[in-house]
């Protein structure tokens, strides 16, 4: 029997810098040097996250039909693992979580027949947005759940909480999860020591797995050649500031295409990395339908 792969899982929720914690990993020199797979899961039907990446030379997978921790992506995730683990040509797994998902499923999903003993899990990252982790903690259990199983917990944005919010975070999530390393950081830059240091304890009770996400959560993508009035898609952002969880793509106005992204009713607007002439973007939106969430940004286009 091979010698099972390393799985290093991040977690954490929507808007908390996974992606950009899993570029700096890619730059640390124990993962650099190794042979990398990379398993990037979205909710929603559009690979954001995954252009995102910058992962040249490295298998990367992609997984958007709704949220890993979903029955819907079960087979699709499987099949990746395997396609994995049959290649022989993978010294390490990083595994970027959908931001709502539901980390005792995703661990279940290693133990499928096929599958059990290929993979070990080395270490459970999730990070932690001070600002949206404190908003939705009290109504979305997939965030709490996350902190409550990880190995190590990392703070990131420290920049947007004062000493005394932070201290008081570090306290909640010590109540969650006593057990668990925790480390501060800006831009997910984590040392590559406190990594390493992280070892995985299981015992996460899988329990029955979602059939579907939660009926309260929708997500609407807009791709293609839409073009959208600046004036009115700020409108629609700032009506729906409340009910909108994240918001991240692309979107063509009409001076040009610009990079939009927004959690916690905190919105940014920036140049996108490429030349790009089309719309590309997702919106995770809670209490509200996806028709009405789909019709409000459709209000904006020109």
């Amino acid at each position: 029997m091979a010698e099972a792969i390393p799985v290093i899982l991040l977690t954490g929720y929507l808007g908390s810098g996974k992606t950009t914690l899993l570029n700096h990993l890619l730059g640390l020199p124990a993962i650099a040097s190794q042979r990398l797979a990379l398993i990037i899961n979205e909710f929603g039907p559009l690979g954001v996250d995954g252009k995102m990446v910058d992962s040249p030379g490295h298998a990367k997978y992609e997984i958007n039909k709704g949220s890993v921790f979903c029955v819907c992506t079960k087979t699709q995730f499987v099949k990746v693992l395997k396609e994995i683990a049959d290649s022989d040509s993978c010294d390490l797994v990083l595994l970027e979580a959908t931001g709502i998902a539901e980390t005792a499923d995703l661990e279940s999903f290693f133990d499928e027949p096929g599958l059990a003993g290929r993979f070990a899990l080395q270490a459970n990252l999730c990070l932690v947005d001070p600002v949206s982790f404190v908003k939705v903690a009290a109504f979305l259990k997939a965030a709490t759940n996350q902190a409550a199983a990880a190995d190590g917990i990392v703070i990131n944005k420290t920049d947007l909480a004062d000493s005394d919010e932070l201290k008081k975070l570090q306290e909640v999530l010590r109540g969650i999860n006593p057990r668990a390393a925790i480390t501060t950081t800006q831009y997910g830059v984590i040392s590559e020591e406190f990594l390493l240091s992280l070892r995985h304890e299981g015992g996460v009770d899988a329990g029955r797995m979602r059939s579907e996400a939660p009926s309260n959560i929708v997500a609407v993508a807009f791709e293609g050649g839409e073009v959208f009035d600046k004036e009115l898609f700020d409108a629609v952002l700032r009506e729906h500031a409340e009910r909108i969880l994240r918001l991240k793509g692309n979107i063509k106005f009409g001076l040009g295409v610009r990079f939009v992204e927004m959690v916690s009713g905190q919105a940014i607007d920036k140049a996108p990395k490429a030349d790009l002439d089309e719309t590309s973007f997702v919106v995770i939106g809670y209490g509200i339908s996806k028709q009405q969430l789909h019709d409000a940004f459709c209000g904006a286009m020109i």
